[in-house]
Formats: structure tokens, C-alpha cells, sequence
């Protein structure tokens, strides 16, 4: 369980990163150009073991300590919340274009 927070953590970092040098480029800083394909490189390598070991160890092992009613309960839940995120998202996307706007 460590590893898998300590990875958490790490792929917060790195998208950290990533969003901090996309944010440096939008702004017209292009130096900041191959920190952005040196992370993305970083995630590609690192998110493939991180979620094969999620898949195939955490959430079996986890997931024989609830029922099926229960299990279900917490994948609507999970959609629910996947679901606004993606709203949140493209909400937040509108209003910075309209901002430009106007």
C-alpha cells in the first residue's frame, strides 16, 4: 500500500510539472518545450506498472472484502465523480474562452 501512495504521489508530481511547463509555453515561453516531452516520457513509462499493479494485486485483494451490493455501490460512486470532473472541466474550459471574449 506504501508503494502504491508513494506512486500517487510521484504521478502528482509529475503532472505537476507538466502542467506548470505547459502553462510556462502557452505563455510564450517555448524553452519549456522539451521539460514537457521529458515528463509526458516520465508518465508513459511510469502510469503502465502503476495501474497493472492497482489492477492486479490492490483492487482483487481489496475488492474480496466487499459483496457485489457493495461493490456496486462504490463504481456508481466512482462514475458519479468521473462524471463531474469531465463536467467541471469542459465548464471551466467555456468560461476561460468566454473570458477572452469579452
Amino acid at each position: 500500500m506504501s508503494e502504491l501512495i508513494n506512486e500517487h504521489k510521484y504521478g502528482g508530481e509529475l503532472t505537476g510539472k507538466l502542467v506548470a511547463a505547459k502553462d510556462a509555453v502557452v505563455s510564450g515561453d517555448s524553452s519549456r518545450l522539451e521539460e514537457i516531452l521529458d515528463v509526458t516520457g516520465e508518465l508513459i513509462e511510469f502510469y503502465p506498472e502503476h495501474i497493472r499493479k492497482e489492477d492486479k494485486h490492490f483492487f482483487p485483494d481489496t475488492q474480496r472484502h466487499y459483496n457485489k451490493a457493495e461493490l456496486d455501490a462504490m463504481l456508481r460512486e466512482f462514475y458519479d465523480f468521473d462524471m463531474q470532473m469531465i463536467h467541471e472541466k469542459y465548464r471551466s474550459t467555456v468560461e476561460a474562452m468566454e473570458s477572452r471574449v469579452k
